[in-house]
């Protein structure tokens, strides 16, 4: 059974994911695309594939960049919990 706190517990969707986007670039050289997802807070992410046929090429990148976001929006969560744990430990201590 989940708990109630589990339940409202912060999570990482596609809709965050997507949130976060502020513009996607692609760039091409020969058989090389890259994608450049630049987030809203002005990180940039990129994802790269190589691939004869375009938009095959560029969905491929798009997803390797899109799966990176993904990592760091992980880090940050779980940064986040680490970091209010330590809190709670705090004032149970002092």
């Amino acid at each position: 059974m989940v708990s109630e706190k589990e339940q409202s517990a912060e999570r990482i969707t596609r809709a965050r994911v997507d949130g976060r986007i502020r513009s996607v670039e692609y760039i091409r050289r020969r058989q090389l695309i890259i994608c450049i997802i630049e987030l809203d807070n002005g990180v940039m992410v990129i994802g790269e594939n190589s691939s004869n046929e375009e938009e095959v090429g560029k969905a491929l990148a798009y997803n390797a960049a899109i799966s990176k976001i993904w990592n760091l929006e992980m880090y940050l969560l779980a940064d986040k919990a680490y970091k209010q744990r330590l809190e709670n430990v705090r004032h149970v201590v002092g």
